[in-house]
């Protein structure tokens, strides 16, 4: 009787522990290649419905005090900064450390409150969230992004090349507080990152209906991405994928 209970113990602990496998994927490798980042490079988004709609996310790895740092700068076709930020490497995936949005030129740093960007291992419909205070003429304004895992997808191409792929929903909220009322905005967004590139496909469907879809067009090398700001209509270099 206890060999057949220690049996039945034994086939159930293994049954457990496989299903949990089964429920985790490592996504460390869809994340973005930082890696090889300390060459800064550029990644090039453009509007599938308007290519004259760009967005440039510079992205340069570095060390600090032994924590290796991501520094990412996002620009729009015109070279005006949106955003930059910090984010953490650690053992379970990247934490939020700084980050500063630009409103019609002016910078506005904000109060990292959660700091989750991305995890590791991460379980379908689990969710996890960064969020962020800051101070603006139109008063007391917060942001923050929910996201949970869909799971694989199909293989996605970019630049006649296949990828694994795999697919988040995203929520975002931003909430402005003025004169004892709170105004809040939600968009939904479901975003695709390929394994050895990160995010090459979103798409973003706001309040009003209003749809944005936005595709990786090419990697830029930083040498390149000088010489296009100084002369904007230049043909981009991209840099090789492996």
């Amino acid at each position: 009787m206890k060999l057949l209970f220690s049996c039945l113990l034994l086939s159930l602990s293994s049954w457990f522990t496989t299903s949990l496998a089964q429920t985790e994927i490592t996504l460390k490798a869809y994340y973005y290649p930082y890696q090889n980042f300390f060459e800064p490079v550029v990644y090039k988004y453009v509007n599938t419905d308007n290519p004259n709609d760009i967005l440039y996310c510079f992205m340069e790895t570095k060390v600090e005090k032994e924590d290796t740092i991501i520094a990412s700068i996002t620009f729009d076709q015109s070279f005006y900064k949106i955003a930059s930020g910090l984010e953490k490497i650690t053992t379970q995936g990247t934490e939020l450390q700084l980050y500063t949005i630009y409103i019609t030129g002016i910078t506005t740093p904000t109060r990292p409150i959660h700091k989750d960007i991305f995890r590791w291992q991460q379980n379908k419909e689990e969710k996890i969230k960064w969020s962020a205070r800051y101070t603006s003429s139109f008063g007391e304004e917060s942001i923050r992004k929910m996201r949970e895992y869909v799971g694989l997808r199909d293989q996605y191409t970019f630049q006649k090349k296949e990828y694994p792929s795999i697919a988040f929903k995203d929520v975002y909220r931003h909430s402005i507080k003025a004169n004892n009322s709170i105004e809040t905005t939600d968009f939904h967004q479901e975003s695709l990152y390929c394994k050895g590139i990160g995010l090459v496909d979103y798409q973003r469907e706001m309040k009003n209906g209003v749809q944005l879809h936005y595709k990786l067009e090419k990697i830029i090398s930083n040498e390149a991405w000088e010489a296009l700001q100084k002369k904007p209509y230049t043909i981009q270099k991209g840099v090789k994928k492996a």
